[in-house]
């Protein structure tokens, strides 16, 4: 999946986690902070496959919601 920089994005922690479970891993205890912290923050995008949140974590399509 790509960025649409025509489209707004917001970081979602449940699909965030749900991603990680989906790769076999337990979800660590920075992993459950960070999505705590930044669920519902609106993601800057940088190019169609890059997108950041708080200007410096990068984070990927399949963890936002579209607005």
């Amino acid at each position: 999946m790509k960025f649409d920089k025509n489209l707004k994005y917001t970081f979602s922690k449940d699909k965030y986690f749900q991603y990680i479970k989906s790769q076999g891993r337990y979800i660590s205890s920075v992993e459950k902070n960070f999505g705590k912290k930044y669920d519902k923050e609106n993601v800057k995008i940088i190019n169609e496959s890059q997108g950041v949140v708080d200007g410096v974590y990068q984070v990927m399509r399949i963890w936002c919601d579209e607005i």
